[in-house]
C-alpha cells in the first residue's frame, strides 16, 4: 500500500502536488481544506514557495538532513521520497500527503541543484 502511495505521488502532476500540498496546509492552519473554504484560492505556487522559504526547508534539508548524501545513499527514487517526506513533515508538522507532496515538489523544482549535488 505504501509502495502504491509513494508511486502515485512519483508520477503525479505539479498542479496535482501542489493541490495536494495545499489541502494539507491549510488542514494545518485554519481546520478546513481549500474546497471547504469560502476564500479565493491564492496563487498556489507562491504560497508553496513562501511556506517553504519560511521554515527554511531547502537549507535544513541539504545540511541538516544531508540531501545529496542520502540521495546517494537511497538511490531509489521512491525511497528517498518517503524519507524527505518524514523529515519535511518533522520540520513543518504538515500532515503525511502534504509531506509527500512538499518533498516531491522540492525534489521536482531542483534541490539537486540548491543543495549542489554532483
Amino acid at each position: 500500500m505504501e509502495q502504491d502511495l509513494t508511486e502515485t505521488y512519483l508520477k503525479a502532476s505539479d498542479s496535482s502536488l501542489l493541490h495536494a500540498w495545499y489541502d494539507g496546509y491549510m488542514r494545518q492552519t485554519v481546520g478546513i481544506g481549500p474546497d471547504e473554504a469560502t476564500a479565493p484560492f491564492p496563487e498556489i505556487r507562491q504560497a508553496f514557495e513562501e511556506w517553504a522559504t519560511g521554515f527554511e526547508l531547502r537549507t535544513k534539508i541539504c545540511s541538516e538532513w544531508s540531501y545529496c548524501e542520502r540521495r546517494a545513499a537511497l538511490g531509489e527514487k521512491a525511497t528517498l521520497l518517503t524519507t524527505l517526506a518524514d523529515f519535511v513533515c518533522g520540520v513543518t508538522g504538515i500532515p503525511t500527503d502534504g509531506g509527500l507532496s512538499a518533498a516531491m515538489l522540492l525534489i521536482r523544482y531542483g534541490l539537486d541543484r540548491y543543495c549542489r549535488c554532483e
